[in-house]
């Protein structure tokens, strides 16, 4: 079912990227892009070409943004994401999946 919002415009593409939570809490913050950028130690283009949905920020730039204190409640929220090695274990029962035909 689509869902509408004031003034019978569809809902679908209302989603919030990164980019605008990101500026919605620098803003609330009081911070102008050139204050996160010096408080950060990232670029000024780099934040805008975030905030604008140009980039993707790396796990170096979250660990960057969270020495703002202003911005800690949001980036905890998201979370960081984890890289991991190797793969999971799979477990033994009969749902496993089969390898090469092979059962587990």
């Amino acid at each position: 079912m689509l869902k509408l919002v004031s003034g019978g415009e569809s809902a679908d593409g209302l989603a919030l990227s990164f980019g605008d939570l990101l500026r919605y809490h620098r803003e609330q913050a009081g911070l102008t892009r050139m204050e996160l950028a010096a408080q950060t130690g990232l670029a000024y283009q780099g934040i805008v070409q975030i905030e604008k949905g140009g980039s993707t920020p790396s796990l170096q730039t979250l660990r960057l943004l969270r020495k703002v204190e202003a911005l800690r409640p949001f980036l905890q929220a998201v979370g960081t994401p984890t890289y991991r090695t190797g793969l999971r274990s799979v477990r033994s029962d009969s749902s496993a999946l089969s390898v090469n035909g092979e059962g587990p």
